[in-house]
């Protein structure tokens, strides 16, 4: 993936980047009939740290979740970042039930 489509901070792929690719896995999933579930990760609460730390340390906090994401899910899975605080994951081959996305299932 170029730069262009990276997300600079955390090295996931950016807005545009993440619509490529989750296109791409959306596309699959649907030549093989299988769900696909897009969930949303809003960090907002990182921004204390910022408050808190300064933005160094801020900067540290969103790169280690998102190390921690890409560590964490299959690579099949789509994870990006949108902008500020927001992450999203597209899980290809995954359907939650309702009980599980109000538990917050990744």
């Amino acid at each position: 993936m170029q730069m262009a489509s990276m997300d600079e901070l955390t090295l996931l792929p950016n807005r545009h980047g993440f619509i490529a690719l989750a296109q791409l896995g959306l596309e699959a999933c649907q030549q093989l009939g299988r769900p696909a579930t897009l969930l949303f990760f809003n960090l907002d609460e990182f921004k204390r740290i910022n408050y808190l730390f300064g933005r160094t340390e801020g900067d540290n906090a969103l790169k280690t979740f998102a190390d921690v994401l890409r560590i964490g899910f299959r690579e099949s899975d789509v994870v990006g970042r949108r902008g500020g605080f927001l992450l999203r994951r597209l899980a290809p081959g995954i359907l939650l039930g309702r009980r599980q996305r109000n538990q917050g299932a990744a």
